[in-house]
């Protein structure tokens, strides 16, 4: 029996170049509101609407009026105008989204072939409106101007390639920090507010929006901008001032980053959530030196290799969420894991069976890298006393070459 459509309400707006919300009118119409919900209920279907100018956005499944995933062909151009003028705060934010990943691809294109990289101009100025947009939530303009993850990048390619992902992000943010430093530098001024810590809804925007801005001028080679975020840690007024900066600082080696995350430690040493935070912040840094620091890490007297959080805290954060050390070319990272994994599984063989699912997608890599994770891979199975938790795990994952 053949499927038969499903009942879909798509809600839809014109957005005029002025950023004007438009009328939708139907021919035999004399007034019309400016969105309108199209119901689909059939496997094609056309809606036409009349006296519409050249330049006009459409905006589509406006307010979630659908459950569903919409493919859709829009031009870098009509993206950037959505993410900038748009007025529903979903469709502003999945525009910014879209039109990231879409430049991300076209740069880690250019880093593989060796090209010159450029950031889109419309992007930027897109970037700019958030930054200046003293309207809108802050809480969605913080997200709008969070770049996608790297994992959700390489959940785009065929072949994963984690050191031009990584290329392609750092390189729009260091683009965007550097041309818009002051709309970043008065943001981040406009949503710091001196007093008492405050839960309310736009305090908590305030402060995600901020540390966002904080974000981006770190990456800055500028001592004063550097300044800005130690200043930050050392006001030390609500932890989650203090965890941006830090995390901040974490890709920044120095001997001020060093001392600030000692004295981090020495302050909350007694508080194993907080300590977890703490080495994850350092497990995710994108430092060349991070693996070194992790090793240091797991011999510290704040790690505890029987513990699962502090495993998940150090180890798993660095595996799962360090692409770009975690997959080295010299196959570092994944020894690494081969190693702790063997450990762990002599006494938990539960934790050792889900910290080895990086290495379960060896097959999406390039020749190198898949080889060296099957290699880690063959040689945990092939272990004496293999648990049966990681031996049912790791022999299925090798089926998939």
């Amino acid at each position: 029996m053949d499927k038969q459509p499903f009942h879909i309400p798509v809600r839809v707006a014109l957005i005029a170049s002025n950023g004007q919300l438009l009328p939708l009118r139907y021919t035999d119409e004399s007034s019309a509101a400016t969105e309108r919900v199209l119901e689909l209920t059939a496997v094609e279907q056309s809606f036409t609407f009349v006296d519409i100018p050249a330049g006009a956005v459409v905006s589509v499944l406006r307010d979630f009026s659908a459950p569903v995933k919409l493919v859709m062909e829009q031009s870098v151009t009509d993206l950037a105008f959505l993410m900038a003028h748009d007025n529903d705060s979903f469709n502003r934010w999945n525009a910014g989204q879209r039109l990231a990943v879409q430049l991300m691809m076209d740069l880690i294109a250019d880093i593989q072939n060796d090209r010159p990289l450029a950031l889109d101009n419309d992007y930027i100025e897109a970037v700019r409106m958030l930054l200046n947009d003293e309207i809108s939530d802050p809480s969605l303009l913080a997200l709008s101007l969070t770049l996608p993850l790297e994992s959700y990048v390489a959940e785009q390619m065929e072949q994963i390639d984690p050191q031009a992902i990584h290329g392609a992000r750092s390189f729009m943010r260091m683009i965007l920090a550097r041309t818009l430093q002051q709309e970043f530098s008065a943001c981040y001024a406009r949503c710091h507010v001196d007093g008492e810590y405050s839960l309310d809804p736009l305090a908590v925007g305030q402060r995600s929006l901020k540390n966002v801005c904080l974000s981006y001028l770190g990456r800055l080679d500028d001592e004063a901008m550097r300044d800005l975020v130690y200043e930050q840690y050392q006001r030390g007024d609500n932890m989650t001032d203090v965890s941006a900066a830090l995390t901040i600082m974490a890709d920044i080696p120095s001997a001020k980053t060093q001392a600030a995350f000692d004295e981090f430690y020495q302050r909350w040493q007694c508080d194993p959530l907080v300590v977890d935070k703490w080495l994850a912040m350092q497990a995710r840094s994108s430092r060349s030196d991070c693996l070194q620091q992790v090793r240091e890490l797991l011999d510290s007297e704040a790690f505890d290799l029987k513990n699962p959080n502090k495993v998940r805290s150090l180890i798993g954060a660095f595996c799962h969420g360090n692409m770009v050390n975690f997959h080295a070319g010299d196959g570092s990272g994944y020894r690494f894991l081969q190693e702790q994994i063997a450990q762990l599984d002599t006494f938990n063989p539960q934790i050792a069976a889900r910290l080895v699912t990086p290495l379960l997608r060896w097959t999406r890599y390039d020749a190198q890298r898949s080889g060296a994770m099957k290699l880690a891979l063959e040689e945990l199975v092939a272990a004496a006393g293999i648990s049966s938790d990681l031996y049912e795990v790791v022999s299925k994952g090798l089926k998939q070459g």
